[in-house]
Formats: structure tokens, sequence, C-alpha cells
């Protein structure tokens, strides 16, 4: 430890890492820096801006096994406005490392060497970076000012300073930082982390358990409306929820910026209105009204800005009366397959690109915003998900970023319950991420069908035919009638007169509840046979009528063999009445002048082949029809297109 006095001040100061190279001084707030010969004074630094940051100087902990201390932090503030903290990490070995916190999120990095540096040129927005590791996606390229600092800091902070960068993303979590800021790059590697893989020590540091709930009043210089700051610290730019005035609050004071023109657009959800998302309570503190065009026609969407101290910002996106939870996702995470996305192994369709203008903002907002300003978008859907893109060029042509963000389709009634309102309009057109309400009946239809496919089974298994009874019959010709063969009167034509006989069975048992089964079996040969029948209930002596008839015919015809019918035919009966009965058959056949020859089975089962098919019909009917209804779902989804085609 190094001790010394502020050459400004005569403060004391000290000097606890024996590499840092500044330290500011705790009494006057110079940037007191160390040289070979004498202690340097390099400008005052601005207070610092409380980000209710939960890290603090002095504050411990590991990076993959190795310790650290935080010894200082920088504050930078972005060339749209935006604050950041970048703390200074001293390791035991040695080593420092950047720990960046931005919006809720931390970046660990440390220098590394790079042999050959992208020139600042060469660098484009969404594309691979040249000259670094594969798979590094430029996210960023801008310009910020190093505004305030404390602490020690291993290198010269010159307050007021330029740092001009571009900011890399790679996939799980990696994270990079080309400096531009002097003649030569210098590159910083690492990747996103969460304060639990930093096993920060908390008790080293004073960190605030909750969200200050203060909130700063202040009055809209335009027409006096009282305003609330519900996140003053990240505020940029304020709307007037009265006049729709836009006002900067970047100087620690509202100043007007543009006034409304036109009619001002109330939000469905007040300002200052909360609901929890991902376990924790989100305010709604800004909104805004955003349009594009498409063939020359205006649409127009609102979206909300959420914010949550330890989750940082979200969007709840309001379009076509659908809404959508927004939050953003690592850029190089996102893979181009052709004209569509893929992100975490789903495949996004292009299904919308325009650029959209800004026409209102209420309340707040976390970067310069402006009135008119236009960013480039781009939406794929992989329904109930929507991956967007915006890409912006920064007003003075020095840089852009490119964002990618995951939105999450929540039903309307679930807003509703939430914010606790009054009933929310109902949307009049398929929502380009809205869940597709038939393709989940497939799911049903499978169980559906297994379940009476198995049912089936059990029951044939459990409860086998009984026969009831059997008999082979025989109807003699005409010329020759047996005693048990009654003659009839009633005639069959089939090209030539038939006459009719009758046989009648010997009594037999049948059971209620079980479907009644006739079976014939003949030896016809180009023939036919059909049979009028009754089964007589011995008892009561009510019929079930019911026909049955069997034909069989089959040749050669230039050369090639041909049959049409059977021998054999089924015939199937609602069940009976428990009791005896008489099967009563009258026979009329084409071949009278020959005897006829055939058997007659009639048994009981407990499965109704109509019904069985009936159900199995039924069963089949539902995915065709859900698959038409979710086929004209898609089609109206993509109707909403500008490329009216899931498939184009």
């Amino acid at each position: 430890m190094t001790s010394a006095n502020c050459p400004t001040c005569g403060g004391p100061i000290e000097f606890q890492i024996g590499s840092s190279f500044l330290v500011v001084c705790p009494h006057c707030k110079s940037a007191i820096a160390r040289t070979d010969r004498e202690l340097k004074d390099l400008g005052k630094v601005a207070a610092i801006v409380d980000t209710e940051s939960p890290l603090s100087v002095g504050l411990t902990g590991k990076y993959f096994g190795k310790s650290f201390r935080l010894t200082g932090r920088a504050q930078l503030r972005h060339a749209l406005g935006g604050v950041w903290d970048e703390w200074y990490a001293a390791f035991d070995d040695g080593r420092w490392g950047w720990l960046a916190e931005a919006m809720g999120r931390f970046f660990m990095t440390f220098e590394s060497p790079l042999k050959d540096a992208p020139k600042y040129e060469e660098l484009k927005i969404g594309e691979p970076t040249p000259h670094v590791p594969a798979g590094l996606i430029t996210s960023e390229i801008g310009e910020a000012y190093y505004s305030s600092a404390e602490g020690e800091i291993p290198f010269p902070l010159i307050p007021g300073e330029k740092s001009i960068y571009a900011d890399l993303s790679g996939p799980n979590a990696l994270f990079a930082t080309l400096d531009y800021s002097d003649s030569f790059p210098i590159f910083y590697a690492g990747r996103e982390v969460t304060l639990d893989e930093l096993s920060v020590n908390t008790g080293a540091a004073e960190r605030k358990a909750e969200k200050r709930v203060a909130i700063t009043n202040l009055a809209c210089p335009n027409c006096g409306g009282a305003l609330e700051l519900r996140a003053p610290d990240e505020t940029e730019r304020v709307g007037c929820p009265y006049c729709g005035s836009l006002l900067d609050a970047s100087q620690g004071k509202l100043s007007i910026l543009q006034a409304l023109k036109g009619k001002l657009q109330k939000p469905l959800i007040p300002l200052g209105s909360k609901a929890e998302f991902e376990g924790v309570t989100q305010t709604v503190i800004g909104f805004f009204v955003r349009s594009c065009v498409v063939d020359g026609q205006k649409y127009y969407w609102k979206e909300y800005l959420l914010y949550n101290a330890q989750k940082g910002f979200r969007w709840l996106v309001h379009s076509d009366n659908h809404w959508t939870i927004v939050k953003s996702v690592p850029t190089a995470e996102i893979k181009r397959d052709g004209r569509d996305m893929f992100y975490q192994g789903a495949k996004f369709k292009r299904f919308q690109d325009a650029p959209a203008t800004m026409e209102l903002v209420l309340g707040e907002c976390y970067w310069k915003v402006t009135i008119g300003e236009t960013v480039t978008t781009a939406d794929f859907i992989a329904p109930p998900q929507m991956l967007s893109s915006e890409q912006m060029s920064y007003a003075d042509g020095k840089g852009g970023e490119i964002t990618w963000s995951l939105g999450e389709y929540v039903p309307r009634d679930v807003i509703q319950t939430k914010f606790k309102l009054p009933a929310l309009p109902a949307p009049s057109v398929t929502g380009a991420c809205q869940p597709n309400p038939h393709k989940g009946y497939f799911k049903t239809w499978w169980k559906l069908a297994a379940a009476t496919f198995l049912a089936t089974i059990i029951l044939s298994i459990l409860k086998p035919d009984s026969t009831a009874f059997t008999k082979d019959v025989r109807f003699e010709p005409l010329a020759a009638q047996p005693a048990l063969v009654i003659p009839t009167t009633e005639t069959q034509t089939s090209g030539a007169e038939s006459t009719g006989q009758v046989f009648l069975s010997e009594p037999f048992e049948l059971v209620r509840g079980k479907i009644i089964k006739v079976k014939v079996d003949t030896v016809l040969d180009n023939s036919w046979l059909d049979l009028e029948a009754d089964l007589i209930n011995e008892a009561e002596g009510e019929a079930i009528p019911f026909d049955i008839g069997v034909e069989y015919y089959h040749g050669v015809e230039d050369g090639e063999s041909w049959s049409e019918g059977d021998q054999k035919a089924t015939k199937y009966l609602s069940a009976p009445s428990s009791g005896k009965y008489i099967l009563r058959l009258e026979g009329h056949w084409e071949k009278q002048t020959q005897p006829i020859f055939f058997n007659v089975e009639i048994s009981q089962t407990a499965l109704d082949p109509i019904l069985v098919f009936l159900v199995f019909g039924w069963i089949t009917l539902i995915p065709i029809v859900m698959g038409i209804l979710s086929l004209m779902f898609e089609g109206s989804r993509w109707g909403e297109s500008m490329y009216g085609s899931s498939s184009s």
C-alpha cells in the first residue's frame, strides 16, 4: 500500500494495489495518476450517478476459482445518453479484470493479445468480426465518454475522454470489446456472468436490499403537469403524459425537446402500473407508439416499457390487440438459415420487416429517443415466440448497433388479470405469434385412438364370441322336398323363377346385452342365395326380422381370371332380451333345380363392429377436421405477413 497526499486538495489518498495507475481522491474527486516522478492531477470527475448497482468498491468474489477484489469503477455515458458502470477487479494472481454492468447484466473481460486487430472501418453491425476468435458477432459500434469514477483504476482515466469501442457477442455467453481509443485497438475477451457465478461476498459491501422507493417529483416545463420518475438514474427522455411534450432529462433538469403534434393517445395500461413477470414485480415506466408502412399503408402498434432494478428492462408489445412480453437475447446466439433464423434450436420463419418510426413517447425512456426516429426491424416467428431485430445507425453517423429480442405471446385475459384492468379489446385478426389452438388436439387424438384400440383388444380377449346355434342346412330342388322343408308360394325372379323354402330351427338360448352375429357359409359357384329370416322369441312370440344374402361369380375373360362376391356373409343384429329363440329361414336361390347347401351359425359378441367402425371413423375424422382448421388458422396468420405464406 502506498500512501500520499492529493496534489490538488492535500487530502490523504492511498494506492492499495501495486499495479493500479490512478486513484480518485475521495475528498476533492480529482483523478490522481502516479508517474515515475510525481502524482499528477488528470482533472476532476463528476459525481457518481446512483445506478442502484449491487456492486461497490471493496467487494470480493471469485471467477473460475480465482479470487478478486473490486478496487474502483468508472462510469461511461453513451452517445445516446445511457450510463453504465465499469468495475475494475484486481485478482490475487496479479491480473486485472474489467467487470462491465449495464441494465442488470454483467460482463467479465480481460485484456487479450490480438495479433492482427480488425480496422474500425472493417466492422459491420450484425456480421462476424474479422481477425478475432470465430463466432464473435459485432453487435454495437459506438462512442462513450468517461463521466465519473471512484477508487483505484489500472489505466490513466481522463474525465471527459472519449472511448471508441465495438462490442462483440458470441455463443454460450461469450463477450468481447475492441477499444479503438488508442492508436492500436485493445482486445478484451470474456463472457457474460451472473453475481451468483462470481460468488460475490455480499458482506463486503453495503448492498441495497431493494429498489429505492422514493420517486423524483418534477413538473413539465411545457404544461406544468406533475411528473413522477420511477427510474430517474436510468432516464434520458421523458414524455409528458399530459401534453405529450418530449423532454430531455440528461442534465438533471427537464427541458423541452419536442412538442406533440396531434391528439394525445392514452395508454391502456396506466404509467406506474405494476405486474409480476419472471417472478419479479415490473413497473410500467414508459409508453410508446410506433408505426411502419407496408404496401403504402401505415400500421401502428404500442409498446410499454417495464422496469425492475434486478431484471432491468422488459417490453410489453400491444399489436392488433395481441400482447407479447419481450426481453433481449445475445446477438451471437442467432443463426441465419437463408431468410429465416435459428435460436436455441428452434427455427423462426421470417414474417415481416420494415423501418419502424417512433410516433409518441409518454413516460420514461433510457435512451435519447426522438419523435420520428427510425430503426430497421425484422420479425421472425415460431409461435408462441417471436424473434425480432432492431438495427439503429447513430445520428452522427459514428457507429450503430443491432439488438435482438425474444417475445412470448401472452393471452389478453392474463394481461387483464396481472394489471387488474377492465376488459381489454379483443383481437380481430390472427396474431403473428399467436399459438395455433388446433394443433394441440393431435395429442388428444392419439391418446383417444390408442385408448379405443386398446379397449377393443381387451374386450375381444375378455369377451370372445359365444356360439348359440349352428346348423348345416340343405334346401332340396322343387321336385323333391323333404318333410321338414315347407314349400311356399313366394318366388324371386332373376332371369328365371325360383320358389322359396323354409327352415325352422330347434330352440336355442340368447342372452341380454350381447350383439347377435349371424354367419352364413356356402359352397356357391356362379350363383346366389337370399335368405329372409326371423329370430322368434319362443315365450313372447316377437320376431327380429332380417335379410342376409350370398352371391359368388367367377370366370375367365380375355385370358384373365375374374371373380366377384363371396361365398360367406355376416349380419349383425341388436342385442336381444334373454330367452329361447327359434330361427326361421326362407330361402331363394338362383339354380332352383339343384339342391343348395349352407351352414348357418348364430353367436353373440360384446363388440358391435358397426359401433367400432363408427367410433374409429369419428376418431379418424378428428385429425382431418383439426388439420383443416389448423391450415385455415395458419392461412389467416400468414395473410397478415408481408411474405403471405409460411412456406415461401
